[in-house]
């Protein structure tokens, strides 16, 4: 990740939200999470939020990623 993960949080969090949902929308998510952190995977968003209070939390984060085609 380029950036802090205060900066790039919101677009994890959205791209995934979109991801679950399987909206139109989540293509262009993904290119700007790429845009603001290129080469993110979700192996690298799982190293980076290691500190996630619930595992479960991460992996629906991790889960809505995949779904909207974030590289693993």
């Amino acid at each position: 990740i380029s950036q802090s993960n205060a900066m790039v949080w919101p677009h994890i969090s959205r791209t995934s939200a979109l991801g679950h949902q399987a909206s139109p929308r989540t293509e262009a998510a993904v290119g700007d999470l790429l845009t603001h952190s290129p080469g993110l995977t979700c192996g690298e968003v799982r190293r980076r939020l290691y500190y996630t209070r619930k595992p479960e939390d991460l992996e629906h984060c991790i889960s809505g990623l995949t779904k909207a085609g974030l590289a693993k």
